[in-house]
């Protein structure tokens, strides 16, 4: 798996046992538990089931940064959600990411596969908490001025006033 080889390289190069991964919406994790386990990452890892509301809220504010390693999109309500949470998110470039991450302003994004850059990504935003806070925060703003719902609420009412002039 993806986010467990870079957290690997993470861990190993920083070498704080404190540091730990955790897969959201795990459910079906079995191979991923047994390679922590071959990797003696067993204790580092944690898998929570699908986690709604209030539940993955909390989870996203346990969490120092919020990483993207889908190959395909990292779009998602996850990264969204850290977003506004104020999280820095480290993700890799696909999907229409880059619509709302701009790298180094409000996030980082990292070429999809690159393992060593997402790694020294991620030491970078260990090392510098100041700039994790900075990340977080323009993250927050970022979402708030796009993907807020009163943003939502009125770009849908411009399509129906749209729609509803085409009539006339």
């Amino acid at each position: 798996d993806i986010a467990m080889n870079i957290f690997k390289k993470f861990s190993s190069r920083v070498e704080d046992p404190t540091v730990s991964l955790t897969y959201l919406a795990a459910e079906h994790a079995d191979g991923l538990k047994q390679l922590a386990s071959e990797e003696s990452l067993g204790s580092s890892v944690h898998f929570m089931n699908a986690l709604s509301g209030e539940s993955m809220i909390d989870c996203i504010n346990r969490s120092s940064v919020v990483i993207g390693t889908s190959l395909n999109s990292n779009t998602g309500r996850a990264i969204q959600e850290a977003m506004a949470c104020a999280k820095p998110v480290v993700v890799f470039n696909n999907g229409g990411i880059s619509d709302l991450i701009t790298h180094m302003e409000n996030g980082i994004l990292v070429e999809p596969g690159d393992t060593d850059s997402f790694t020294d990504a991620l030491e970078l935003l260990y090392y510098n908490p100041e700039l994790r806070d900075e990340l977080g925060r323009k993250a927050r703003e970022t979402i708030i001025e796009k993907r807020s719902w009163d943003i939502r609420i009125q770009k849908e009412l411009s399509v129906y006033g749209q729609i509803m002039s085409f009539d006339s």
